[in-house]
């Protein structure tokens, strides 16, 4: 069962002061589906098929919100998400990730695990993506997903000054975050408008 235990995405976006946030869990978590199987969130966990379908829910809730743009938030195996949603949108205006999974190749080769055979890599599509502002938070405390993973992303996009990548003392990957978010969450609304005007080096790829 992929559903969180300590679901720290949900409760930052029920923290969240932002108008129209919508909470997208991934693919088959908070259910019981036969269509659901074990390589969904393990191998698989970042395919085709994941993004597809939460790219869906985002056309959707746009659509209800009469919205012309969209922010991307991703948590762990959602900051992942985030980057490859980016790549294929044109309506996406700033990217964070909160202790995200930025390289999975290489937090695999880290934590000497098996690689992620069945899903896409977000280091792909680095370039193609960095010309949308975005901002990456990392816990001090992180040992899942150290702050070298952020880095990594940053460098394979060639370092533009509109990706910003910050260390959070004292925080872990599940603890710490929800204690945060009000001051982080108002630093990025007070950076709205500072950002140069998103673009992007190649078009978007039809899913």
């Amino acid at each position: 069962d992929p559903t969180p235990v300590h679901p720290v995405a949900l409760t930052l976006a029920a923290k969240d002061p932002s108008e129209n946030v919508v909470y997208i869990a991934r693919p088959c978590q908070y259910v019981a589906d036969e269509a659901c199987h074990h390589e969904d969130w393990t191998g698989a966990r970042f395919s085709e098929e994941a993004v597809a379908s939460i790219n869906a829910a985002i056309d959707q809730h746009e659509q209800r919100a009469r919205a012309a743009s969209v922010e991307l938030v991703g948590f762990s195996g959602g900051g992942a998400i985030a980057l490859l949603l980016a790549q294929r949108r044109d309506d996406v205006t700033l990217i964070v990730t909160v202790a995200g999974d930025l390289d999975p190749a290489a937090l695999n080769r880290y934590h000497r695990v098996s690689p992620l055979r069945g899903s896409l890599d977000p280091m792909r599509e680095a370039l193609k993506i960095a010309g949308i502002p975005q901002w990456h938070f990392t816990g001090s405390r992180d040992t899942l997903v150290p702050a070298f993973v952020a880095e990594n992303f940053r460098k394979a996009s060639g370092s533009p000054q509109n990706i910003r990548l910050e260390v959070i003392n004292g925080v872990s990957h599940m603890e710490g975050w929800a204690g945060r978010w009000g001051v982080i969450s108002s630093s990025i609304s007070a950076s709205r408008g500072s950002w140069p005007s998103p673009h992007r080096s190649a078009s978007p790829r039809t899913p």
